[in-house]
């Protein structure tokens, strides 16, 4: 899948940043800085994209699936095996700022092995507040019932583990920005329930995230919601989708 992609990366970049643009109109994405173009991947859906300092990848795991393919690239960079510190900042940063991957990869402190940002709800949103309100979300747009279907089933699984509380909070993350050292048995293991977790129930990681942390036993940093807007190199306009 991803990984194996990533791992290729990895075998002569010590240093890569990822971002994914699987949308149907062209979209443009911000350079970023201090960073071979090797070494600066965008998967892409279509070569009318606007990619320029990055290199583009047209490699889709289900094409008609796109918003579980784009998740699934975040949730298996823990499985590279090549050394390397690995970023995936979201088209919601890449859009917006040319990031100085240097400053970004400084967020990680260097006893961890991963680092996310916090849900902009951190201090109030749980794992069912989370599932609740998707699901809410997905019926004011008028979602397929199969995605209906998908998150459901999740929360029975989730449910079936007796010792997890699903209304913890200060659990939630917002996984549009996260950093992997890589490689490491705890991430592996981690990424790897998180990856399957993704690929077989629901594509929402962000509500399986705290459910496979504290299965694995994953030790990480948690990071501002908004911290990968600090390493931004020069303001420039909002990209676009035409």
């Amino acid at each position: 899948m991803y990984s194996s992609i990533i791992n290729d990366a990895a075998r002569t970049c010590k240093l890569i940043i990822i971002t994914v643009i699987y949308y149907n109109n062209p979209c443009s994405i911000k350079p970023p800085v201090n960073i071979h173009k090797n070494c600066a991947l965008v998967f892409v859906n279509d070569k009318y994209h606007h990619t320029s300092g990055w290199t583009s990848i047209s490699h889709i795991y289900n094409r008609s699936d796109m918003p579980r393919s784009a998740h699934l690239i975040k949730t298996s960079i823990g499985k590279v095996h090549h050394s390397s510190t690995i970023i995936y900042a979201d088209y919601k940063i890449t859009s917006k700022i040319s990031a100085d991957v240097q400053c970004l990869s400084n967020l990680i402190k260097p006893q961890y092995t991963m680092a996310v940002t916090k849900h902009p709800q951190f201090d109030t949103r749980s794992t069912l507040g989370e599932i609740t309100e998707t699901i809410y979300h997905m019926a004011n747009r008028k979602m397929e019932i199969s995605t209906f279907s998908d998150i459901i089933r999740q929360h029975d699984r989730i449910r079936t583990y007796g010792d997890y509380n699903m209304s913890q909070t200060h659990i939630m993350p917002d996984t549009y920005f996260i950093i992997w050292t890589v490689p490491s048995n705890d991430a592996f293991v981690f990424s790897q329930q998180w990856t399957n977790e993704v690929a077989r129930y629901s594509m929402r990681e962000q509500i399986n995230f705290d459910f496979i942390a504290k299965r694995t036993n994953m030790n990480f940093q948690w990071l501002d919601t908004m911290s990968p807007f600090t390493c931004e190199f020069k303001q420039q306009p909002i990209s676009y989708c035409i």
